[in-house]
C-alpha cells in the first residue's frame, strides 16, 4: 500500500472540492493507501483557528495514520520534508 503524507493545504483542497481523501486517492493511484498527517500538520491547523475547524475535524479521523513529531518547534513544511528524507516510503 502507498502511505501519503498530507498536509494543511492537502486538506483544506479535498474539503473545498469536495472530495472523500480515500476513495480520491485510491482511484488516483488503483491502489490501496494510507494517508498519514503528523502532529505538525495537526497543531497548525489548530493555529490557524476557525476557518480551518472542518480540515481539523477531519485531520482527526481514525483512518489516517497518526504518525509522532519527535523534534522541536511546530513547523508543518520542515517536519514533512525531513520525515521524507528519513523514510523514502511516502508520496507527498
Amino acid at each position: 500500500p502507498y502511505r501519503i503524507l498530507l498536509d494543511t493545504n492537502f486538506l483544506n483542497f479535498s474539503i473545498q472540492n469536495k472530495l472523500d481523501i480515500f476513495k480520491a486517492s485510491m482511484d488516483c493511484l488503483l491502489a490501496k493507501c494510507i494517508p498519514c498527517i503528523t502532529d505538525c500538520v495537526i497543531s497548525e491547523l489548530e493555529k490557524l483557528g476557525h476557518k480551518y475547524r472542518l480540515a481539523l475535524k477531519l485531520s482527526k479521523d481514525p483512518r489516517f495514520r497518526r504518525l509522532k513529531c519527535d523534534h522541536y518547534g511546530t513547523y508543518a513544511d520542515d517536519c514533512l520534508v525531513n520525515r521524507v528524507k528519513q523514510d523514502r516510503v511516502y508520496i507527498v
